[in-house]
């Protein structure tokens, strides 16, 4: 999967856990820090414009992952969702949104969605 390029925002645990397998699968994993909703919908936009990545990972169901998510998807990036077990009550309607955005669905363990993912984005 060489040259294939993804961005990772949301829960930093997940992500880094994520990022990582995906690595390991050749595909290029760059991890985006969260700061408020309203500064990472900016910061993403202007960086997802200029990297192109091949597809978006919302990772949980925070403001870094629905920022990712709402971004991505204005700009035709592709959107997975690393979801998360059971979200919290103040994350439920966070992670509604994500769901409706997202392509893939890749579940809630991140070795396993790294496959999921790595197989989605061989996809023609």
């Amino acid at each position: 999967m060489s040259g294939t390029a993804v961005v990772v925002a949301g829960d930093e645990e997940a992500g880094a856990a994520l990022s990582a397998a995906l690595r390991e699968r050749g595909i290029e994993a760059r991890c985006h820090g969260s700061s408020d909703l309203a500064g990472d919908l900016v910061e993403l936009e202007a960086d997802l414009a200029e990297q192109g990545p091949d597809a978006a990972v919302a990772a949980g169901s925070g403001q870094g992952a629905l920022a990712l998510a709402i971004t991505a998807s204005k700009l035709g990036v592709p959107v997975a969702a690393l979801t998360e077990a059971a979200p919290d009550a103040d994350r439920a309607a966070e992670a509604r949104i994500i769901a409706a955005l997202a392509t893939l669905d890749a579940g809630s363990d991140p070795l396993r969605a790294a496959e999921s993912i790595a197989a989605w984005l061989e996809r023609p």
